[in-house]
């Protein structure tokens, strides 16, 4: 599985105590999503970044911005 590098911040209250949860893999079609999970510890909300790979293998034309 990919690694996905870990948000700076939350993006519902800008805390940066960060907790990562287990990524998921979801097979659709011709592609394979990746669902990568982040619960923040300062409000609570969860949030996730989907990473989708085409099954030929090569890299997905988006730009990563947590990067």
């Amino acid at each position: 599985m990919e690694r996905v590098a870990k948000p700076y911040f939350c993006p519902f209250c800008g805390g940066t105590n960060l907790l990562a949860d287990e990524p998921m893999e979801i097979q659709a079609e011709e592609e394979l999503w990746i669902i990568y999970h982040w619960i923040c510890e300062d409000c609570g909300e969860y949030f996730n970044k989907v990473l989708i790979i085409p099954e030929s293998g090569e890299k997905p034309p988006q730009k990563d911005y947590w990067d």
